[in-house]
């Protein structure tokens, strides 16, 4: 047996983090866009030598389409949506994508391949010898596969049909790779994937300064314009000691609803002090709408603290899911709490904060016609899974 090695080189130090337990930086330059070399992810298989010269013989030499590199540092502004293609940016869970777009979908899994390049060795059980035999036909006549339960096939596929199989193969591991980059990028990197159709999201904030407000609204936004007008009714709720309303029942999605909570969602005030219960009684608002799938709480974390048995009660007869999406929050404790309480009422869990931050010299010109320049020193944060939020499910 050998081992063939395919390497996703999409995701390089920081993208891992969206996977990882722990969030780990390599801070040395790169080349052109001041990091190295993305870091690859190697993924081994053990495949038996027949099957590996048949299959895949050039499947280490696969190479990755050339993507827009990634930059995990948090911006203060909204950058333009990237165009992705329909297959790779349907909002369905991840077993869902992979029911519709998945190997098993396109014949193209180990038990599929099998049966089109290959035909089963017979055996039998002879009760005379009492141990089983194999016919001999076909010996030095075909290419042998054997697996791991035993069993063994003759491989009898033309070197043409191999190649079909192989391009269809390296296709689909492009496909793979860009829904994983779609699943970590823009707004699904903080807020995850909203996957029903009418929604209504309860904006849970206090405490904040104006830096954190920014980009707690700036994520919001991004959230609005790349996933809700996608939707086909929503709203929005600030938890207030009398929560405010974007609508008084949820709408349907159009440009002009949107427009209208983009302007709505940047004059909320953030000032004001609010009750320890805030939260819940916009829960509860919420769950009463009619036309809702599902309620969201985008909770920065600390207002949870003083009421989670409220919470969890509500959340606990809640008639439909609630998910709850953690926005920069630095406790722990209260990270596990959210996620305890998602998993066991199964709703969505989503966590995302500013887990690094770092002050850097950047160079400034003065003049462009004599060259001269400043160097500015600025302080800039990055962005990924924050401790004990565990690997997004949806990246698995």
């Amino acid at each position: 047996m050998t081992s063939t090695t395919v390497s996703l080189d999409i995701m390089d130090t920081y993208r891992r983090n969206a996977n990882s337990k722990y969030a780990t930086f390599d801070l040395r330059p790169r080349k052109g866009a001041g990091c190295d070399t993305p870091a690859e992810m190697e993924i081994s298989q053990p495949l038996d030598d027949t099957l590996s010269e048949a299959i895949a013989a050039h499947a280490t030499s696969i190479v990755a389409i050339a993507e827009t590199p990634f930059n995990p540092e948090v911006s203060v502004r909204t950058d333009p949506t990237r165009q992705w293609d329909q297959n790779v940016s349907e909002l369905v869970s991840t077993k869902k994508w992979l029911q519709l777009y998945g190997l098993k979908r396109s014949r193209l899994d180990l038990e599929s391949l099998i049966r089109q390049i290959a035909f089963r060795h017979s055996d039998d059980f002879d009760r005379a010898l009492k141990m089983p035999v194999c016919s001999r036909y076909g010996t030095n006549l075909f290419q042998k596969y054997f697996r791991r339960d035993g069993q063994s096939y003759n491989i009898i596929v033309p070197p043409h049909s191999m190649k079909q199989l192989e391009t269809r193969l390296i296709q689909a591991i492009s496909l793979f790779k860009r829904r994983l980059l779609w699943l970590t990028s823009e707004s699904r990197r903080l807020f995850g994937v909203i996957e029903e159709k009418s929604i209504c999201v309860v904006l849970d904030f206090r405490g904040l300064t104006d830096q954190q407000l920014h980009l707690y609204l700036s994520a919001m936004e991004r959230v609005l314009l790349e996933q809700v007008s996608r939707l086909n009714r929503f709203n929005l709720i600030q938890a207030a000691d009398d929560p405010v309303l974007l609508y008084e029942t949820p709408v349907r999605v159009t440009s002009e609803s949107i427009d209208h909570a983009v302007n709505w969602l940047w004059k909320l005030d953030n000032k004001q002090s609010l009750p320890k219960s805030a939260a819940v009684e916009a829960l509860i608002k919420a769950m009463l709408m009619p036309h809702i799938e599902s309620v969201i709480l985008f909770t920065e974390g600390s207002s949870t603290d003083g009421c989670r048995e409220m919470i969890r009660d509500r959340v606990t007869d809640s008639k439909i899911p609630v998910h709850l999406v953690s926005y920069n929050c630095t406790s722990s404790d209260t990270i596990g709490f959210l996620k305890n309480l998602a998993m066991s009422t199964n709703a969505r869990f989503h966590a995302y904060a500013v887990v690094m931050e770092m002050e850097t010299f950047e160079r400034v010109d003065i003049d462009g016609s004599s060259g001269d320049s400043n160097f500015v020193l600025k302080k800039k944060a990055y962005g990924g899974v924050p401790r004990g939020a565990g690997v997004r499910d949806g990246n698995i």
